[in-house]
């Protein structure tokens, strides 16, 4: 007798946990046998507690905007000054407030083979002065007779120092347009 009441309760166990398990699925699913719908709600936050302490769950990750970047030069110019374009601009002498000028008048070697010669040129010379007064670069833009005094002007002026350019009260980089013209018989001594 104890083992067929033994399969009575298995069975009774079996039935209720089947009513139970269809009980929620219908009930779960909205009755209809489709998903049940989703909540526009965020997601909930859940709180553990332990030993006294609580942990608050992460809360979902948002993207953050970079912070705007801080002018270092706000204030220093006035409210209609243009802003400045970028660093790689070298600015022509009518782009400038005040002109880049020299502090330090390069000499220039007179070549030997110009010299004994006594040619005579004229040669025009574009250079890139930074805002330190440094030159940057030089480039040969005109001479008459090509290639007589390019290296010898290009070493003198790469020796050079000027006092920067300025716009708006502010050290900038510059171009300046120069010419010089040689003459052998300045360099050369005078007849005895």
């Amino acid at each position: 007798m104890g083992a067929g009441r033994l399969d009575w309760r298995l069975v009774r166990s079996f039935i209720v946990s089947l009513a139970l398990h269809a009980a929620v699925a219908t009930t779960g699913s909205g009755g209809g046998g489709h998903p049940p719908a989703r909540s526009a709600s965020p997601p909930l936050s859940v709180t553990f507690v332990h030993n006294g302490l609580t942990a608050l769950s992460p809360a979902p990750r948002r993207e953050i905007a970079a912070a705007p970047a801080i002018d270092s030069t706000a204030g220093l110019l006035p409210d209609w000054a243009p802003a400045l374009p970028v660093a790689d601009h070298y600015y022509a002498a009518d782009e400038v407030d005040v002109r880049a000028e020299f502090i330090r008048v390069p000499e220039v070697e007179y070549p030997d083979r110009a010299l004994f010669a006594e040619i005579n040129g004229v040669v025009r010379v574009r250079v890139l002065i930074s805002e330190s007064g440094a030159v940057d670069a030089i480039d040969i833009v005109a001479a008459t007779p090509p290639e007589v005094f390019d290296k010898a002007l290009i070493a003198a002026l790469s020796q050079a120092r000027f006092s920067p350019a300025r716009k708006f009260g502010l050290n900038v980089k510059s171009e300046k347009i120069l010419e010089f013209t040689l003459v052998a018989e300045d360099v050369l001594p005078a007849p005895r």
